[in-house]
């Protein structure tokens, strides 16, 4: 069986999900998904490269059929084990999904997942092939633009002298490829690919696919503290993309 790096690293990243999944940008993700997807009653979703599984459990909660899959046997027996029996997970690799048949899935999710992910095109070409005609794929990712390669302590991130969010430097956008920012965080831990936005786009389309949202979620104004919510209601941090296969 194959060993990942987040086989490695599955207790930090399994912590790292339990602390995020309750913080008002990755909910306001979510909700702009749900609210772009609609009613989900019934619907067959695949919830690829899955983790530990926790947006397996959010849209199985709003009466989805759902299919977990990711490639760390580690965080899918974690899954396994804190998820609702009726929620179907596999050690599968999200470039291939072997043994998966054609045009199964109502709606792909891939949330978070495809900077870990080394073959995009096969990815997406995985993607078309398990989806019913005009099926769904939504895709979250690290925005291209804004979350750029950075090597820790000093990050992309600029504060004033009493830590409040300043601006948010973009450096080395042409440098695609495995980036890991040697700090204590996820991009630490795992590393991430880099990729251009129209690395992205044009992939998809090659792939067959048809672009017909783009959202870059982001917190309205409020008396934030936190460094991070200042800086999420200034720039958007991850971009979601809504295709039709």
């Amino acid at each position: 069986m194959t060993h990942t790096i987040y086989d490695q690293h599955a207790e930090f990243y399994i912590s790292f999900i339990q602390n995020v999944s309750t913080n008002r940008a990755f909910l306001l993700t979510i909700q702009t998904i749900l609210a772009e997807l609609g009613d989900l009653d019934g619907l067959e979703i695949c919830d690829l490269a899955c983790g530990e599984g926790v947006l397996s459990r959010i849209l199985a909660a709003q009466g989805a059929q759902m299919s977990g899959f990711d490639l760390s046997s580690r965080l899918i027996d974690h899954a396994r084990k804190n998820s609702d029996p009726t929620i179907a997970f596999a050690v599968n690799d999200a470039q291939t999904l072997v043994g998966v048949p054609n045009s199964t899935f109502d709606v792909v999710v891939c949330h978070m997942a495809i900077m870990d992910i080394p073959n995009i095109d096969a990815l997406f070409a995985t993607t078309k092939r398990i989806l019913k005609p005009n099926g769904r794929f939504v895709l979250t990712v690290l925005h291209p633009c804004f979350e750029t390669p950075f090597k820790a302590p000093k990050g992309i991130v600029e504060t004033d002298e009493n830590g409040a969010f300043v601006a948010c430097r973009v450096m080395n956008y042409k440098e695609e490829g495995l980036w890991n920012s040697g700090g204590v965080g996820v991009r630490g831990h795992m590393g991430a690919y880099h990729r251009k936005l129209s690395t992205y786009m044009n992939a998809l389309v090659s792939s067959g696919f048809t672009l017909y949202k783009l959202a870059e979620p982001m917190l309205t104004n409020d008396n934030y503290e936190s460094m991070h919510d200042q800086w999420e209601m200034k720039i958007p941090r991850r971009l979601t993309i809504f295709c039709t296969a």
